[in-house]
């Protein structure tokens, strides 16, 4: 008479594959996740940076962004003096942290957007990761912010 039913063996073959492939979803997971967060980031400064542009046209004030290694901030030029001193007020939700290290060209950690939301520094914004995220910095210029992917030195915004 025939057993029908599976071995050990089998039942351990099978245990084997779904581990290898629990293993390499695992780490497929985690290189997605380093991304994402540099990518979320990027998009979030950006939306930032575009907020202050925006109120800076709206209100008729300076807005200054303040840009740290770790965190960064905004705030508005309440007393009119077209410079970033005491009397200014910082906006909401500010400041915020970064999870990256948010590196920069250019001399200072600051950008203005005066009362037509120009930016009169020239900048670029990058942040440092082991991963290789589709977009990673920022190119400022007067009229316009753009997010690309940095690479070589340059970041390849379109």
């Amino acid at each position: 008479m025939r057993e029908q039913g599976t071995t050990l063996i089998e039942l351990s073959m099978v245990l084997g594959v779904i581990g290898v492939l629990i293993a390499t979803t695992a780490l497929a997971y985690q290189g997605w996740l380093g991304r994402y967060k540099v990518e979320k980031a990027t998009c979030e400064l950006y939306t930032d940076l575009m907020q202050a542009r925006l109120l800076a046209i709206q209100t008729n004030r300076h807005h200054f962004a303040v840009l740290n290694d770790f965190s960064y901030s905004i705030a508005e030029d309440t007393n009119d003096s077209g410079s970033r001193d005491s009397g200014d007020r910082l906006l909401p939700n500010f400041p915020k942290p970064l999870t990256h290290l948010l590196c920069k060209n250019g001399i200072g950690n600051g950008l203005t957007f005066d009362k037509r939301g120009m930016i009169s520094q020239i900048r670029t914004l990058w942040f440092t990761s082991s991963t290789y995220p589709d977009y990673d910095c920022m190119k400022i210029s007067r009229s316009r912010i753009v997010v690309g992917q940095y690479e070589g030195g340059a970041c390849n915004a379109k």
